[in-house]
């Protein structure tokens, strides 16, 4: 049985089904008024269909299209964000490479003769927008291996 709500109060029970199922709304929670008349009627629904073939056709349809209908729904999703993303910078990025930097210094001061070393800190810095530091750091690594590889290919990859 299932209670409903009418233009003049409550109405006296209704039987939907075979199933007798009371839904008083006045102390069940929402979550049963919404699910328990819906699960009567498709119970009802689904007696009353005597072809069990044409049940289980109903339904699969019935499954395709929500998945269907929830395929469609992501992909709007999905375009929505692609479209109207912002630029987002990546913040804390230029902390990480002056930290490298620093870090480089700072070893270099201890190692000199340290030429991948040099070569790091001239790419860092290049990186950074500061050529003239960058052009230093491979003075210093020219200076330890003027025949080096690495170096030649840094000079064409820097363009210095």
């Amino acid at each position: 049985m299932v209670v409903a709500k009418g233009a003049g109060g409550w109405s006296k029970p209704t039987r939907i089904c075979d199933e007798s199922v009371e839904v008083n709304s006045r102390i069940g929670s929402a979550l049963n008024i919404l699910i328990i008349p819906f699960h009567a009627r498709l119970l009802y629904v689904l007696r009353k269909m005597k072809n069990k073939s044409k049940t289980k056709i109903s339904l699969s349809s019935l499954y395709v299209l929500c998945v269907i209908l929830i395929l469609i729904a992501l992909s709007i999703f999905n375009l929505a964000f692609y479209l109207f993303k912002e630029n987002r910078e990546v913040l804390g990025t230029t902390t990480e490479t002056s930290n490298e930097i620093g870090f480089w210094y700072d070893f270099l001061a201890n190692n000199p003769t340290y030429k991948d070393g040099w070569l790091e800190l001239a790419r860092l810095e290049y990186d950074e927008g500061n050529l003239a530091s960058a052009k230093e750091s491979l003075e210093q690594a020219e200076k330890i291996d003027p025949n080096s590889e690495e170096l030649l290919l840094m000079r064409e990859k820097l363009g210095l």
